[in-house]
């Protein structure tokens, strides 16, 4: 689970990524919205609970320290930036030929350097390419199976 000769870590415009394939997958996720492609940006509390949403940031963050490449079968990307911020994105779907759509999670971990305690602040965004189910409200409702995957995941945390 931890760095490997046949896929190195790289620096790409002074940004920090575990592997060469994370920085591709960075990039890809980054700048989607640059090819006008439909993607969704889906509130956290819109499809899980605020004690599932700190759960999910907390062990996103001890992967990050360990640099675990996956997580619960998702694959994990991260990339550190030159702001100081660890990015962590959480491949739901969309990695795979088979996959109708991409979904990912992206958690932005804020290191305060001038902070004693070296605390950090989070912030947590779920992404997705699923079309929109017209006509409905909540999140839930628009992209049905993004929140069945965001939702399968914080299950399987708790069950970890």
């Amino acid at each position: 689970d931890k760095l490997n000769e046949s896929d190195p870590p790289i620096t790409y415009k002074r940004n920090l990524a575990a592997s060469f394939t994370d920085m591709c997958f960075y990039s890809i996720f980054k700048d989607i919205k640059a090819t006008h492609l439909f993607v969704y940006r889906v509130a956290p509390h819109e499809v899980m609970t605020q004690a599932a949403h700190e759960q999910v940031m907390e062990q996103l963050n001890q992967l990050t320290v360990r640099l675990g490449s996956m997580w619960g079968g998702s694959r994990l990307v991260h990339v550190w930036t030159k702001r100081r911020e660890c990015t962590t994105v959480v491949v739901l779907c969309g990695d795979k030929a088979i996959d109708e759509f991409a979904a990912w999670m992206r958690v932005t971990t804020f290191s305060d350097m001038h902070s004693p305690t070296g605390s950090y602040t989070c912030n947590l965004a779920i992404f997705t390419m699923e079309p929109r189910v017209a006509g409905k409200r909540s999140a839930a409702q628009r992209f049905p199976r993004t929140t069945m995957l965001v939702r399968a995941k914080v299950d399987a945390m708790r069950e970890e």
